[in-house]
């Protein structure tokens, strides 16, 4: 004989997110970028407590992610497990629901444009994104600014990937990479800094890498729910000239450097 715990108490995994039609048209919404809990109860024909509710289990999976913006709440969809999810079941077995899946990740940059538009405007696009971290949030912050090269990609190098990578923890310390032949580009420049906890950058996309367009970069590292683990936040406001595929392409490369890089630098330093 056994108990069922309420609702409330279990965590919901992302099987369980997904296979409800009313969190699918949630995630859906989403995806097109941020809205507010009432924007989300748009249209919806159930009480603004459902909405709510199914909100709920869409963050307890880690789908959605809040992020305060002034007085606004603004529901972020997280696209990380729908790719985590590819990785492990669509990439290797082809199975139809992790494709279906998946292609709500891959199609979070539904167009950034009005439809019928031909060339980029100026507009702002945010994404926000959160990984578990099988590490401490001292490692976390240690590894974030220390030996940068050993966990970004060499792909999302822009001088090459033998360029080296500089981050420096201090309030104008620059993330920067630079060539053996002498050239190199700044990325970011550190804006705000909280030791151990967030650091907050400001950047710039040339033409040749999707602007021109500015970028207000937020970093943050909390605890996990264990001991030795946390939690590494990120959420990425680019304003300025933006293409019709700059969501897809931030929430990819943010996922290839931080999850695939960073995350995954970590987990394997770990085990």
């Amino acid at each position: 004989m056994y108990a069922i715990r309420p609702e409330a108490e279990w965590e919901p995994d992302i099987w369980h997110a997904l296979a409800d039609p009313t969190r699918r048209v949630l995630i859906d919404r989403l995806a097109g970028g941020a809205r507010t809990t009432s924007q989300l109860c748009e249209n919806m024909p159930m009480s603004r407590f459902g909405v709510m509710k199914h909100l709920g289990i869409l963050e307890r999976a880690g789908l959605v992610v809040a992020r305060r913006h002034g007085r606004l709440r603004l529901n972020h969809l997280n696209a990380a497990p729908l790719r985590a999810l590819h990785t492990r079941w669509a990439s290797a077995r082809g199975d139809m629901l992790a494709d279906a899946a998946i292609n709500l990740a891959t199609d979070i940059g539904v167009t950034d444009m009005p439809e019928g538009q031909s060339s980029p405007q100026a507009e702002i696009v945010d994404i926000a994104l959160e990984w578990p971290v099988e590490a401490s949030v001292q490692r976390v912050w240690q590894a974030l600014f220390d030996r940068v090269e050993a966990w970004w990609p060499a792909a999302h190098r822009a001088v090459g990937g033998d360029a080296a990578m500089t981050f420096e923890a201090r309030l104008g310390g620059q993330l920067r990479e630079a060539g053996p032949a002498g050239g190199g580009i700044v990325w970011y420049s550190v804006i705000a800094l909280d030791p151990l906890r967030s650091v907050d950058l400001a950047g710039h996309l040339a033409a040749r890498y999707g602007g021109p367009a500015a970028s207000l970069l937020h970093i943050e590292i909390a605890p996990g729910a264990r001991d030795g683990t946390a939690i590494l936040k990120l959420t990425d406001s680019v304003f300025g000239r933006i293409g019709p595929n700059m969501r897809a392409s931030l929430t990819s490369g943010w996922q290839a450097i931080i999850g695939d890089g960073l995350v995954a630098h970590l987990a394997a330093a770990e085990g």
